[in-house]
């Protein structure tokens, strides 16, 4: 894949992923809710929502093994 198609895929993934949190924000009472994205043995935040306690981050990368 070439570099430009990848930043536009992310982008559309961020995109995409906030608009589901905004709407589990509203409807579902959870502390946090994350859209992440699991390739081999790395887990990427795409998008994270936290009422209230920080539990997660946005564009942070963990092991699959620590993510679970």
């Amino acid at each position: 894949m070439n570099g430009d198609y990848q930043t536009k895929m992310g982008q559309s993934l961020e995109e995409a992923g906030n608009y589901i949190l905004d709407l589990v924000e509203k409807f579902i009472p959870v502390n946090t809710f994350c859209i992440t994205s699991i390739y081999q043995e790395q887990s990427y935040f795409i998008s994270v929502f936290n009422r209230s306690d920080t539990i997660a981050s946005s564009g942070v990368k963990i092991s699959v093994y620590d993510a679970y």
